[in-house]
């Protein structure tokens, strides 16, 4: 069992670490706009033990400035309630919006033609 000043010191490198790989990627400035404002993140392994859950939540600060801030839950279950309390906190339905999708993909596959193979001709000499 890892004591709290352990416990910190590895959240805080695994949030560095973490935020560093999340910048390298190219999609990453275009989360907000695509409405991505929330990661979640579990850290732990049998070696260290369960280090928490990791939550990054973007916000925009007054002058215009964005900023990802670091939320911490200390167990695993923690963690997934709040994921479970952000997908059920949408200002939309979830499920009109799938079903919407859906109609949308049979609409556009119902008028994708499919072209059968030709039959080879076998040649038996």
């Amino acid at each position: 069992m890892m004591d709290p000043k352990e416990r910190e010191l590895l959240r805080q490198a695994m949030d560095v670490q973490f935020r560093h790989q999340l910048y390298q990627k190219p999609e990453f400035t275009f989360l907000p706009s695509i409405g991505i404002r929330d990661i979640f993140q579990g850290f732990g392994n049998e070696e260290v033990g369960y280090i928490g859950f990791l939550h990054l939540k973007y916000f925009r600060r007054e002058e215009g400035e964005q900023e990802w801030k670091t939320i911490w839950y200390d167990t695993h279950e923690e963690g997934i309630e709040a994921q479970r309390e952000w997908f059920e906190n949408v200002p939309y339905n979830r499920g009109k919006m799938l079903h919407t999708m859906m109609h949308h993909l049979k609409e556009k596959a119902s008028k994708i033609e499919i072209e059968e193979p030709e039959e080879e001709k076998i040649i038996l000499n």
